[in-house]
């Protein structure tokens, strides 16, 4: 028995019971118990843990402080598919696959502007001629809004045209 089994009192025969444990290569999903998140979650004596740590301990003898998924599926608990990381780690591997739990530009779920029309009043007030105002009125948009898209204190992540 390897140390993470008996830290954390982790019965091996139930917890593979409860994922759909497929080819090597393939995700193993967690049939039990998911938190809100999509990570599956597996009740030990003491507590409960998110399924894939446990994977991965059992697996790697292992109990890193992070657990990230080379497959991007929250409830895959295939160990070939886990790696040993940090929070750092995990987030920047997070933000880099567009996954972050702070979605910019169009992707946020309250965005009422996609990144063409950013772009395009951007593109209309350098050119010049034109008042802050007048694109809110053409756009629907409050002053306020034109203001923080064309002076770069929204959608940051677009270029700003000058």
């Amino acid at each position: 028995m390897n140390n993470y089994i008996r830290t954390f009192s982790v019965n091996v025969d139930l917890f593979w019971s409860k994922v759909k444990r497929g080819g090597e290569d393939e995700c193993w999903p967690w049939l039990g118990l998911k938190s809100d998140r999509g990570y599956g979650k597996f009740a030990s004596t003491s507590h409960s843990l998110r399924a894939h740590r446990i994977a991965f301990g059992i697996a790697h003898d292992q109990n890193p402080p992070a657990v990230c998924h080379s497959c991007d599926n929250r409830a895959c608990c295939n160990p070939k598919h886990l790696w040993a990381g940090t929070n750092g780690l995990n987030n920047t591997d997070r933000a880099l696959k567009g996954r972050s739990a702070h979605p910019t530009g169009e992707k946020h779920p309250m965005a009422k502007l996609t990144d063409e029309i950013v772009l395009e009043i951007r593109r209309i007030y350098a050119a010049g001629g034109v008042t802050q105002r007048a694109l809110a009125v053409r756009f629907g948009l409050c002053g306020a809004t034109v203001s923080q898209v064309v002076n770069g204190k929204r959608w940051t992540h677009l270029e700003i045209i000058k």
